[in-house]
């Protein structure tokens, strides 16, 4: 069974930061998002969905993803999510970290964004799986963009959390070392994002879990 990792952090300007759900939540979200391709959808925002699955011997399965996109339809239910799973199989390992952020252009309706992080082992012996999943949504009265100079940052990031993932260090670590480009990752869109003299309001959602061996 998984073991939740949660740490707090200061939020951002007009900010505030709030924890998922329970995983049996998550697992739904998870099911019925796993086949959606991880680009805009028109009709609830955009969706990023991170793999990672082993079964075999010894193996690993090593993936991330950053994502920055923008909605501007009147619902935005924008999913991020992460999922590493370690099954029938000895010595292996898997992790995901899927990093996402939105852009609500328009007044929408409704915004209802999902994270999630799920990590799993299954019929393993001596196996462990990790996920984190890190979602920052900002609500905008209009269109914005981020400047330059943030999405060379960005693709830096990127590279990180990639490296960072495939590293493999141990769970506690690899949390601390995710967690700290996540606070990058916010910084970066705070400091880069671009709008006619009027700021963004955001919220960040995250998740950890481990399964360990």
């Amino acid at each position: 069974m998984g073991r939740a990792m949660a740490r707090a952090e200061s939020p951002p300007r007009r900010a505030r930061t709030r924890r998922l759900v329970a995983v049996p939540t998550v697992a739904l979200i998870f099911a019925g998002l796993a086949a959606l391709p991880a680009t805009a959808d028109t009709s609830g925002g955009a969706n990023h969905v991170v793999l990672a699955s082993v079964t075999v011997d010894g193996a690993s399965a090593l993936r991330s993803g950053v994502q920055v996109a923008s909605a501007g339809s009147p619902t935005v239910a924008s999913a991020n999510i992460a999922r590493a799973q370690s099954q029938s199989c000895t010595g292996c390992r898997a992790a995901a970290a899927a990093f996402q952020a939105v852009f609500v252009t328009h007044n929408a309706n409704t915004v209802a964004p999902q994270n999630a992080a799920v990590a799993v082992n299954s019929n393993c012996t001596s196996c462990d799986s990790f996920a984190f999943a890190y979602q920052y949504v900002l609500t905008t009265p209009g269109p914005v963009y981020l400047s330059g100079t943030a999405q060379q940052q960005i693709a830096v990031i990127r590279q990180q959390v990639a490296d960072a993932t495939a590293s493999g260090l141990p769970d506690d670590q690899l949390d601390i070392r995710l967690h700290d480009l996540a606070g990058q990752f916010k910084a970066v869109i705070d400091d880069g994002l671009r709008q006619a003299g009027v700021p963004a309001d955001g919220a960040a959602y995250e998740r950890a879990e481990i399964a360990p061996a």
